[in-house]
């Protein structure tokens, strides 16, 4: 059926979802669990072998992303 190797579209979407996740200062998460940065870039990685055009646009918003965040202040107990 299928002439060549391909990720699911359903994954595909699910990794997008995450980066935006990510660019709108929000967590990712995969199955349940909080997802790292790490991890994030290991799964686009994983896609860059199949799908390097996705894949790499993908990567680029995330570089993107760090380059452009600002620190964020960790609020303590004398911050209140």
């Amino acid at each position: 059926v299928n002439t060549q190797v391909s990720v699911p579209r359903r994954l595909r979407r699910r990794l997008r979802a995450a980066v935006h996740w990510v660019q709108n200062g929000k967590i990712s998460m995969w199955h349940d669990l909080d997802q790292t940065s790490t991890s994030l870039q290991g799964r686009l990685s994983f896609l860059q072998m199949v799908h390097p055009q996705e894949a790499l646009a993908l990567k680029k918003r995330l570089t993107e992303v760090a380059a452009n965040k600002p620190l964020k202040k960790k609020v303590t107990d004398s911050d209140e």
